[in-house]
């Protein structure tokens, strides 16, 4: 579906991922992209380390909090 416009469609595009790999009862999951890297901008972190979105609502997302 494309990169995210903003914040709000970003954690809400990543809310659905994650609700999905959670309702498989998949036994692990990787997150690849953990920060950008030259043509990549789809970590979840900048180059520099630091946090793209709110890391509280990153945390809720992960582990399946309501946000």
């Amino acid at each position: 579906s494309g990169a995210a416009q903003n914040e709000e469609a970003f954690l809400k595009q990543l809310g659905s991922t994650m609700q999905g790999v959670y309702s498989c009862n998949f036994q692990g999951y990787c997150y690849t992209q953990l920060t950008d890297v030259q043509q990549e901008v789809n970590g979840l972190l900048t180059a520099e380390r630091k946090p793209k979105v709110d890391m509280q609502k990153l945390k809720a997302i992960f582990m399946q909090k309501k946000v």
